[in-house]
Formats: C-alpha cells, sequence, structure tokens
C-alpha cells in the first residue's frame, strides 16, 4: 500500500484501482469521473508508446482488459467493504482468453447481478453461476493451508477461481489419503485432488532485473530494485528470493569472462508466511537497474528489456498476462492461473504465492513478474519455484512457476517503513 500512495501522474488508474482496492470505500461522484478521464488519457498514452515502440498488439485486447480491470476495481471494492450481498453470493472472477472479466456467482443471486450491472453496467461483464461462494472458498482453503505442514503426501493447496473449487496435489491418489484430507474440512465437497510430483525452489557495477547473481553457493536472478529508509538515509538495493539465502550472505553479479563480483549483501530475509524474499543492499557504487535484462527467450542481447515503471506495483488476477524475467529460461510469458497457492517446501508452508503458465527453471529464483498495462510495466512479484511435473523433457524448464507476490513483499516491516519500490 506505501509505495501505490507515491505514484506518479502516469500511473493514475493503478492507483485508484488499488488503492480502492484496499482502503478507499467512498469515492466521490467526481472522483470517479476523475478516473474515467484518466483512463481515456492513459488509453491514448499507451497507444502511443505501443507506435513508438513498434508494437502491434490486438486492440480489442487492450480495451477489453482495461475495461476489465476497471470494474474488477469496482466489484472489488464492494467486496472489501464486506457487503453482505456479495459475502453471500460473490463466487470469485477471472479474465477470460479475450481478456473480459468473468464475475462468479452463487445461491439466490440476483441482487448480486443487480449490484453489478448498476456498479459496471449491462452486459459489460460475464456472470456465471456455480455452487460456492468465494467466502467458503477461502474458508476450506485455510483449514487446508494449517494441516499441508503435517501431511508430508500433500504437495500443495490453491484456490482455483476459474473452476470453484479448492485443489490439493498430491504425490500419488490415494483413497486413503483422500479420505484423510476430506475429513479435515467442513466442506469436501469443495476439493478436488490433482497430481503434482512436488515444487522446487528454483535457485539453480548495474544489476539488471532477471540478471544472474550469486549468493552463496546457489545462483538466483535479481527481482525488482527498491529501498528502506534507515536513520543514516535511504537504503537501495533489490529484491529477489530468499529461500536458501542467509541474511549477511554476499551477493555477486557474474562478469562476461565468468568472474564473480560482489554488488551487495542480504540485509533482510523471509522464507515464511507469505513470502519468499529477500533485500539485497547495494555496496560500494554499484546500482539496480529498472530495465529488464531480456527482451527474448534468447541470452544472445542483455541489458535490452522494457523498463519496469517507477514506483508502480499491481494487484494480480486470475488470467492475468504475464511475463517472467530469469537468467536460465530469460524472458517467457504465460497467464496467471491462481493467486492463492500455498506450498509445503521439504517443511516450510508458503501461502498465497502465485501460479502462472510463464516457462521458468532452476535459477530463475527471484528473477521479476510483471505485466504491461496502460503502456506501463508492473512489478507483480518475485519468482520462488517450479512445480516439477510442468518439466519440458528432460531439460530445465518447467511450464508452471510460482512467485510471491509484490505487495506481501513492500508490505514487511523491513527499515523502519517497509520497502519502497523506486
Amino acid at each position: 500500500m506505501k509505495n501505490l500512495l507515491r505514484k506518479s501522474a502516469t500511473c493514475l488508474i493503478v492507483f485508484s484501482l488499488l488503492a480502492a482496492s484496499f482502503s478507499i470505500h467512498n469515492l466521490s461522484a467526481n472522483a470517479e469521473t476523475e478516473i474515467s478521464e484518466g483512463a481515456k488519457i492513459l488509453k491514448e498514452k499507451y497507444e502511443s508508446i505501443n507506435r513508438m515502440e513498434g508494437i502491434e498488439e490486438d486492440k480489442e485486447l487492450v480495451e477489453n482488459r482495461m475495461e476489465s480491470k476497471e470494474n474488477y476495481k469496482k466489484v472489488l471494492k464492494k467486496v472489501q467493504k464486506k457487503d453482505d450481498t456479495y459475502n453471500r453470493h460473490y463466487s470469485g472472477s477471472y479474465l477470460n482468453d479475450d481478456q473480459e472479466l468473468v464475475i462468479l456467482t452463487c445461491g439466490n443471486d440476483g441482487k448480486l447481478k443487480q449490484s453489478i450491472e448498476k456498479e459496471c453496467g449491462e452486459d459489460e461483464v460475464i456472470l456465471k453461476k456455480v455452487d460456492f461462494s468465494y467466502n467458503d472458498i477461502k474458508k476450506v482453503y485455510d483449514e487446508m493451508t494449517e494441516h499441508i505442514g503435517k501431511l508430508n503426501f500433500v504437495k500443495a493447496t490453491y484456490i482455483d477461481e476459474i473452476n470453484n473449487s479448492v485443489v490439493v496435489c498430491l504425490d500419488k491418489y490415494d483413497k486413503e489419503k483422500m479420505d484423510i484430507i476430506r475429513s479435515l474440512v467442513k466442506e469436501p465437497e469443495m476439493i478436488k485432488f490433482k497430481l503434482e510430483s512436488g515444487v522446487e525452489e528454483s535457485a539453480g557495477k548495474n544489476v539488471y532485473p532477471g540478471q544472474k547473481i550469486s549468493i552463496g553457493n546457489y545462483d538466483y536472478s535479481m527481482g525488482f530494485r527498491a529501498y528502506y529508509e534507515s536513520g543514516n538515509g535511504n537504503v537501495k538495493g533489490f529484491v529477489t528470493a530468499g529461500h536458501n539465502t542467509s541474511v549477511g550472505a554476499k551477493v555477486y553479479v557474474y562478469t562476461s569472462n565468468g568472474n564473480r563480483v560482489q554488488v551487495g549483501v542480504v540485509k533482510y530475509r523471509k522464507f515464511s508466511g507469505k513470502t519468499d524474499a529477500c533485500f539485497v543492499a547495494l555496496t560500494g557504487d554499484n546500482t539496480a537497474s529498472r530495465k529488464v535484462y531480456y527482451n527474448s527467450d534468447s541470452n544472445t542481447d542483455k541489458a535490452v528489456g522494457v523498463n519496469l515503471c517507477k514506483d508502480c506495483l499491481v494487484i494480480p488476477e486470475v488470467g492475468d498476462i504475464v511475463y517472467k524475467a530469469g537468467a536460465t529460461t530469460y524472458l517467457t510469458s504465460g497467464k496467471i492461473l491462481s493467486v492463492n497457492y500455498s506450498v509445503n517446501y521439504d517443511g516450510v508452508v508458503i501461502k498465497d504465492l502465485i501460479l502462472t503458465s510463464c516457462t521458468a527453471g532452476k535459477g530463475d529464483s527471484g528473477g521479476v513478474l510483471y505485466e504491461k498495462y496502460a503502456g506501463a510495466y508492473e512489478q507483480l512479484g518475485v519468482q520462488s519455484g517450479v512445480l516439477v511435473d510442468s518439466q519440458v523433457g528432460n531439460k530445465n524448464k518447467y511450464k508452471k512457476s510460482l512467485f510471491t507476490s509484490a505487495d506481501k513483499i513492500t508490505n514487511l516491516d523491513w527499515g523502519k517503513n517497509g520497502i519502497w519500490i523506486y
């Protein structure tokens, strides 16, 4: 939330979207009008930037995505206010392949439909009837995350909003084990089972997002640059993955001849709760860049990618088109599949990770996840792991990857007032 309050004018839509999602419930008619006007301005700016960059993107998809984000903000505002109609009948939402907003409803949802049409306009969203409310799904998910660390045959669990269920990943189908899991929750009919071999952590001058770095005996990738406030001023650095790291560890980059040069030291680290991340404080005259290291799935060109937005982060949503930059598989893209993926890393349970279909590999850990919205490239998180059963042949490539959400990192009590993106 801290970073959201310091956005520049070019990030008006993201500011209004995220701020409304967390705390603003009394936008005036004038404020809503300003947001609408801001959307028009950003749309024109976005199209202008695309022309300058020579990027061709389906205009209908762009317009659908922008409209969906605005409508999602309006719906989420109601959810955050704990509106009784939404609590009982709202079942989640996602973006479909056409980037249209799909809102799931359940039960006697007539009032909810009327409210959605009032907030978003008739025929502006797709309504789909399902069996369970999001609140009920979330309760079962929370129950499962309480037990996941005690059941070594459970590899992960997450909310599948598209299919209105809680998915429990097992190493193999076993009726006895499945019955045990069902007995642990109050609404077992919400649970679906999936085979999953497991999840592995993918740890495998100027520093750039996605660039290869080294901490201890492991290789990682830089995430996004950040700073924290101390009694002696701002301490600049960057965020990467936290697993297998330790506070005080030296952090290196590789030179063209393969030598390692120190660029920083791990100042803060968390590998628990909802966070797999550490903060690297830069040493000497080293600096961190906003320019992504790669612009394709090849490592031929370096430090030639897009510039990440200054002071920007965005809340992830199922269906979002996203990009991952890392030192092993370079720049890959995919979609967000879940925003509530909890996993057991050899006894350490990390909750509410982002699951994507971005190809990744060991060594991509810490790499940045971002999305393009209204011409800006906004940080979503840093990579935590890969799903083992999504491996491509015998290669160090996996079709599904996990990320710690950026907003979970920036709200940690690191420094005087937490971590700030800059």
